[in-house]
This record gives C-alpha cells, sequence and structure tokens, in this order.
C-alpha cells in the first residue's frame, strides 16, 4: 500500500504527493487515489491526512494542508475553507479558535488579523475583555483616559449623575 510497480519494476515507486493508496498490487501512479477536500497526502501516503483545525484544503490532489489566513478561523479538522473571525476577537494566521481582543480594547469588525487592530476603549466607557461595543460608565463612576477596562468609582466628597463621564 502507498506505491504501485510497474511490469518489470525490481521496486516499488511511491504514490505521488497529493495521492494515496491502501490498496495493494497498483500497477500505475494513476491508480493511486486523489487526496480528497480537506486533507492532506504526502508521497507514498497509505490514507488521507484530515487538515488540523486552522488549515484546510479546498481541492483534491493536496500534498499539504494551507494555514487559514489572518481574519479567519477553522476549528475543525477536515475542512475545505477558513470562517471570517468574530467580533470583538481577532484571528491570526492559522488561528483554529478566535483570540479575545484585550480588556480595554474592542471590535465590531469581523475580521481582525491581529490584537493591535482591537481599537482602544474612550474615555467615559470601559471595555472588558471580548467587548464588541464600549460601554458607558455608570452613574457615580468615570474613566478619564482611554484603554479602560473598568469605570472607577467617584471618590468620596464627589460625584456624578450622568453616565459615560470623564469626571466626577
Amino acid at each position: 500500500s502507498g506505491s504501485f510497480c510497474r511490469t518489470g519494476a525490481a521496486e516499488p515507486l511511491p504514490c505521488p504527493a497529493g495521492t494515496f493508496s491502501s490498496a495493494t498490487d497498483l500497477g500505475a501512479a494513476a491508480e493511486c487515489t486523489d487526496c480528497t477536500m480537506g486533507s492532506s497526502c504526502g508521497t507514498a501516503s497509505t490514507a488521507a491526512n484530515a487538515c488540523a483545525p486552522g488549515t484546510y484544503t479546498d481541492s483534491t490532489g493536496e500534498s499539504v494542508c494551507a494555514s487559514c489566513a489572518a481574519g479567519s478561523h477553522q476549528p475543525s479538522s477536515g475542512a475545505s475553507g477558513c470562517v471570517a473571525c468574530v467580533a470583538g476577537s481577532f484571528c491570526p494566521e492559522g488561528a483554529a479558535e478566535p483570540l479575545p481582543c484585550p480588556a480595554g480594547s474592542y471590535s465590531n469588525a469581523t475580521d481582525l488579523g491581529q490584537a493591535a487592530q482591537c481599537t482602544s476603549c474612550t474615555v467615559g466607557h470601559s471595555c472588558g475583555t471580548k467587548s464588541e461595543q464600549p460601554l458607558p460608565c455608570a452613574a457615580g463612576t468615570y474613566t478619564s483616559t482611554t484603554g479602560e477596562s473598568e469605570c472607577a468609582k467617584c471618590e468620596a466628597g464627589t460625584h456624578q449623575p450622568e453616565s459615560g463621564s470623564l469626571v466626577c
């Protein structure tokens, strides 16, 4: 298996990359089976190997699986494509799962490839991990700088009756 023998051959020849064979007694390379979509086959393969999460093949006869492009991911093995990264997350090249935008940032876009593409939270708002939108600080709290993950409580002797405030 994984090879073929031409008439009069002294040694078996390997099935070419992108093909496989679990059968024996093959007489030509054309009798090797093309690797299926979502899998890869190296030289002399006896079976198709499912692409690992974060990789794919979108055609038959592939010898290697391609990594998902930055901004996309693939959680399943044996995939024939990748899916866009979800809002509040980013997906580097080859991602199997989306990674959350860090605390203090947000994103409502669906195709970010790196954490630096997440937007810094605006003043008067907070952004927890994997935020899709900044949340206005509640009455009695504030943020005076960008990139905050939590709103600060007003200090004793001060107050803030409005939401989304920069000061008390």
